[in-house]
């Protein structure tokens, strides 16, 4: 067996990652049944480390993202921080990507469904087009809106803030 070399500082090589088998197999159950995951240990035990090394080793099951919330205070330092940025980006990106011929009515339902605080809009006072109900749907899937009998609302305020600001809609008061 060949030494593991010394890794100083905070960028460790995933495949010199060794126990907390159990931690990772419950973590990936947790996650594949749909539940959230919390870590706590105290500093330098190597949750991050754990953290690069669950997001190289899960066959690409999931789509991680590592966000470092250090020196973070408010939504809007997270938000505004371009390198933190890059999740919430994958989100907003889809609706172009994954909704083809029906984007043009994706983006104008969302940007609808807008509301400062976070109410729920009647469907029938979204934009009206062939298929609308459909997109709805989808939209509901990708955990863009939740709905609720025939009123839908953004699901992540958060979500709902980004995008406003990335269309120029609106600001947070």
């Amino acid at each position: 067996m060949e030494p593991i070399p010394p890794q100083p500082g905070n960028l460790r090589d995933p495949r010199y990652f060794v126990g907390r088998r159990r931690t990772t197999e419950q973590a990936r159950e947790r996650l594949l049944a749909g539940a959230s995951l919390s870590l706590s240990d105290p500093r330098r035990m190597g949750k991050t480390y754990w953290m690069h090394y669950f997001a190289t080793t899960q066959d690409k099951v999931f789509n991680p993202f590592i966000i470092d919330y250090e020196g973070v205070y408010t939504i809007e330092d997270f938000i505004d921080d371009p390198d933190e940025f890059g999740w919430f980006g994958y989100l907003l990106t889809r609706v172009d990507r994954y909704y083809g011929q029906d984007t043009d009515t994706a983006q104008r339902i969302l940007d609808s469904a807008l509301r400062h605080d976070s109410s729920w809009t009647t469907v029938d006072d979204l934009p009206q087009a062939p298929g609308t109900m459909k997109v709805i749907d989808a939209l509901v899937s990708d955990h863009y809106l939740e709905a609720r009998g025939r009123s839908v609302r953004w699901r992540y305020p958060a979500l709902a803030y980004i995008w406003a600001r990335r269309r120029r809609t609106w600001d947070r008061p």
